[in-house]
């Protein structure tokens, strides 16, 4: 399955995602997903904090390959997600599995 890794950003902070959806859908479905939470009809993704203020938000690919299983895409994610200064709260683990970005085990 081909699998793609990115960054929404802004001038102050990014998010770092994955998805096999092309990037514009994913931004999209970021922007509905905020919409609903601010609407109190959906729960909250820390990405939303970028939409928070009238600055515009871009995405950026980081990376785009061949994946074996999701599971092998969402530690990719994890890789980056340790690798930059960003305001995901939860590293996927595998498996529907997270764990919050500053937890110790």
């Amino acid at each position: 399955m081909k699998g793609k890794i990115y960054r929404l950003y802004n001038s102050e902070t990014c998010y770092i995602g994955s998805t096999m959806c092309q990037l514009y859908v994913r931004k999209n479905g970021h922007i509905g997903g905020f919409r609903n939470w601010i609407n109190g009809k959906g729960g909250w993704n820390s990405s939303y904090i970028l939409f928070m203020n009238d600055e515009e938000v871009k995405i950026e690919l980081l990376e785009e390959r061949e994946f074996d299983t999701k599971n092998d895409m969402l530690k990719l994610e994890a890789e980056y997600i340790k690798k930059y200064d960003c305001v995901n709260d939860i590293i996927p683990i595998g498996k529907g599995k997270y764990k919050k970005q500053n937890s110790i085990t």
